[in-house]
């Protein structure tokens, strides 16, 4: 209900009322609208440049980011799904020859969300970059 007062020289002239309803959203229904993306929260792009096998430096852990945006962790023959990532390499590396792109992982353990780039456009190393610092991966030949 939304009311209201029109007051002219200090008293009351005139006064309105009325409900308003908020109406429904509006559908999207075009066939090309991406809508439905699994279980994962990201709608990509995932370049190629980012998947495969990817090790820590630190723990040696081994990440495969697959590519349906998926990454899982390799523990010998039972890979356990640990997050999810997005990763756009430029599509003209001629543009700026040192810009490798930016991408996001996030960890279903934690709910958290950090940032993720190849360190040089080889593709070779890829950090993922906390508040803290930054975590070191390098591609598995």
């Amino acid at each position: 209900m939304v009311k209201a007062l029109v007051v002219r020289d200090g008293h009351p002239w005139s006064w309105r009322s009325a409900e308003f309803k908020k109406g429904a959203a509006p559908v999207v229904t075009d066939p090309r609208w991406q809508t439905e993306t699994g279980n994962n929260p990201f709608a990509g792009p995932f370049d190629q440049q980012a998947h495969g096998l990817w090790r820590e430096d630190s723990s040696g852990t081994i990440y495969n980011f697959l590519p349906t945006g998926e990454i899982t962790e390799h523990d010998s023959k039972n890979p356990t799904p640990v997050g999810w990532w997005w990763y756009d390499f430029p599509d003209d590396p001629f543009e700026d020859e040192n810009h490798t792109g930016k991408g996001e992982v996030l960890w279903t353990y934690s709910g958290e969300k950090q940032n993720l780039r190849l360190r040089t456009v080889d593709t070779k190393e890829l950090e993922i970059l906390f508040l803290t610092g930054k975590k070191l991966l390098r591609r598995l030949e």
